[in-house]
């Protein structure tokens, strides 16, 4: 059964997940300040005439429209920017978390513990490869168990009291198990 674990701390990586924060907010900026400069752009041609307090004026439309527009991106882009900065967390938690328990255990494994499974969240991100992670660190623990089984087993043997003739047999046919469970893995020298 999975252990169910309930994150506290939703900046995993501050590095990672503020890039993120920092980008999707640039993004949003940059889409507002795009939209001014295409509207102005689009209506600079065209006359506008604005009655406001008793006070009529013609203007050009962007230049007559530019405060209400910059008014209304500063509304949208501060409740909008609250909201990128908090999605944009809980995706890249999403995406965080998976990544900071793949690299805990692919450090556990390169210091020797093989076998433990990674348990990740139902909406959490890289499950396909936290999948091939324990199909392989499965399959590892497997192979080692065996190989250690064989190395006992030859050990117990020559040790044995048998005749020594049965000893060399079993001693033989248990070293080519060992070889067998060995040949599974292929050592790529890059070098």
């Amino acid at each position: 059964m999975k252990p169910t674990y309930k994150r506290r701390h939703y900046f995993i990586d501050g590095k990672f997940q503020g890039q993120h924060v920092f980008n999707s907010y640039v993004l949003a900026l940059i889409v507002i300040v795009l939209f001014v400069g295409l509207f102005s752009f689009f209506t600079s041609d065209a006359l506008t005439i604005v009655y406001t307090k008793s006070d009529l004026q013609l203007e050009r439309t962007p230049l007559i429209l530019l405060k209400k527009i910059l008014l209304i991106a500063w509304i949208l882009l501060i409740p909008g920017g609250i909201w990128i900065t908090l999605r944009t967390i809980l995706v890249s938690h999403r995406m965080a978390g998976p990544l900071f328990k793949l690299e805990k255990t692919m450090d556990e494994m390169c210091q020797g513990k093989i076998g433990e499974k990674i348990y990740l969240r139902q909406k959490d991100h890289c499950k396909d490869l936290a999948e091939k992670i324990n199909a392989l660190n499965t399959l590892y623990a497997e192979k080692i168990s065996d190989i250690s089984l064989l190395a006992q087993q030859i050990e117990e043997s020559a040790h044995g009291t048998e005749d020594p003739e049965v000893k060399l047999q079993k001693i033989e046919a248990l070293s080519k198990n060992l070889q067998q469970s060995a040949r599974f893995f292929t050592v790529v020298n890059d070098q």
